[in-house]
């Protein structure tokens, strides 16, 4: 039986990872009998592993206009080709998008509905692979993140508050699963724990294999962490710099950068949480009921969803005794970063100077060969002349020969 194991996240549960996974090693996965396809178009800002972005690049709480829904729909369309054009020579397709886990609770259509549909007209089954990780690690773990990457100017405690009254499905994982099986069925879903000690073989890697059925498969791992968050007060710096009014993507990626590479550098000097230990608490309890019901109807192995350890840390300071260190190392990020960049168009410069040069050079070489072509064919017109005045009078031009040759012989 065809089978498209449609991998939807959670966000924040190293679905980055997994699909470089797939994307380094589509060759290998063919010889599985598995595909991991590229769509044949591209998302501005959206990488090519999130290869179910069709999905959801329409799904919308807005209203579009009729040109904006011909071309979702033809996306769609050519994406849903993709898939079955992939089971035309194996049997195994894999698609991944963390976006998916929103846009299947709170988007007009539901993408869902749309692959199910497809696969009944198009003879394949759908298996969705989740993964979950505490919701307090998922909040601040996701918040780091839309502060990195999308300028997000809110508090982690705002943030988290806005979530759970906003979007109470992101974090109702019980809710939100029940969504998912009501449209395929709850033996269609395999839903883990983002934990590595419930890992098969200790790895998300082997984990993610053993979901889609490879427990065995010899693939090579990526060898970098990929999408690592801001540590320690550069997250904080970055949240300020979101909020400078008419920041456009290229100068907010730019700071960013500049951010993460002095996180990376002078990061994790001291242990604090973003949410205090009552926060944390007090947002577990709200869980509690859901998490319960995911551990049994879901997954069933008799054993919590989550443990309820919470390190006892105090809750970030933004004035704290590392800040003013911090901002100098991020600020000194900046100014080696604009030192590079200017040191980069200087050197693009002085490339086409002397390509100009060189352009010049072989100018002057041309206009040398030129003014020889052009003697050559001046010359060339004046023995055309004489062939022509001889061609025009013969007989003169034989008379003039003969004269000539009796002159020589007297």
């Amino acid at each position: 039986m065809k089978t498209l194991y449609l991998h939807i996240g959670t966000p924040k549960t190293a679905t980055s990872s997994i699909q470089a996974l797939c994307r380094t090693n589509r060759k290998r996965l063919h010889g599985y009998g598995y595909s991991f396809p590229f769509p044949p178009f591209d998302y501005p800002r959206v990488g090519r592993g999130r290869n179910a972005h069709f999905l959801i690049a329409a799904s919308t709480d807005h209203e579009l206009t009729e040109e904006q829904e011909d071309f979702y729909a033809q996306r769609l369309n050519s994406g849903l080709d993709m898939i079955h054009s992939e089971f035309s020579f194996c049997d195994n397709v894999i698609l991944s998008e963390e976006s998916l886990w929103r846009a299947i609770n709170y988007t007009k259509w539901n993408p869902l509905e749309i692959l199910k549909k497809d696969a009944a007209e198009h003879g394949y089954t759908i298996k969705v692979i989740v993964y979950l990780r505490r919701q307090d690690g998922y909040l601040l773990s996701n918040w780091n993140q839309l502060v990195k990457k999308l300028g997000l100017t809110e508090s982690s405690s705002d943030h988290t508050n806005r979530v759970i009254n906003d979007y109470p499905l992101l974090m109702n994982y019980a809710s939100a699963l029940d969504r998912i099986a009501a449209i395929i069925g709850k033996e269609s879903m395999t839903v883990r724990r983002f934990e590595p000690d419930s890992w098969i073989g200790g790895s998300i890697y082997t984990d993610f294999l053993d979901a889609i059925g490879l427990p065995d498969a010899e693939l090579k791992l990526p060898e970098k962490r990929l999408n690592p968050g801001l540590k320690d007060n550069y997250f904080e710096i970055k949240r300020l710099v979101n909020g400078t009014p008419a920041l456009t993507h290229k100068e907010r990626d730019f700071f960013g950068a500049c951010a993460f590479e002095a996180s990376d550098a002078f990061g994790g000097k001291y242990e604090y949480g973003m949410l205090s230990k009552d926060e944390i608490s007090s947002l577990l309890e709200y869980c509690r009921e859901e998490n319960d019901r995911v551990a049994t109807e879901y997954i069933g192995d008799g054993k919590p969803l989550f443990s309820d350890e919470i390190k006892d840390l105090p809750k970030y300071d933004p004035h704290n005794e590392y800040m003013d260190e911090d901002i100098i190392h991020f600020f000194a990020s900046v100014s080696t970063g604009l030192l590079r960049e200017n040191e980069s168009l200087r050197e693009e410069l002085r490339q086409c100077q002397k390509k100009v040069e060189r352009l010049a050079d072989q100018s002057k070489d041309m206009k040398k060969r030129l003014d020889s072509q052009q003697k050559a064919i001046e010359a060339n017109k004046k023995e055309t002349e004489k062939l022509r005045g001889m061609i025009r009078h013969p007989f003169r031009t034989v008379l003039r020969f003969i004269k000539g040759k009796f002159k020589k012989k007297k």
